[in-house]
């Protein structure tokens, strides 16, 4: 629960709340691919599923801020 107590918590520095966000995206990913998540349970698959809107939503601001690095 030291995540989610990070991630609710506004005094919390923004750095760390994003490291927290992604440290449980990444959790979710390894239990996908190599625990106990599974695409046939359906609380595992709207886990995964809001898990990769988020990192979708990340990932396009995040190369709209870099474009001018893409060659």
């Amino acid at each position: 629960y030291h995540i989610w107590n990070i991630l609710k918590n506004k005094r919390k520095d923004e750095n760390e709340r994003i490291v927290a966000l992604f440290e449980t995206l990444y959790k979710v990913r390894c239990n996908l691919f190599h625990g106990s998540k599974s695409v046939r349970q359906d609380r595992d698959k709207k886990l995964v599923k809001a898990s990769s809107v988020i990192l979708g939503e990340y990932l396009k601001v995040f190369l709209d801020e870099h474009k001018d690095m893409r060659g």
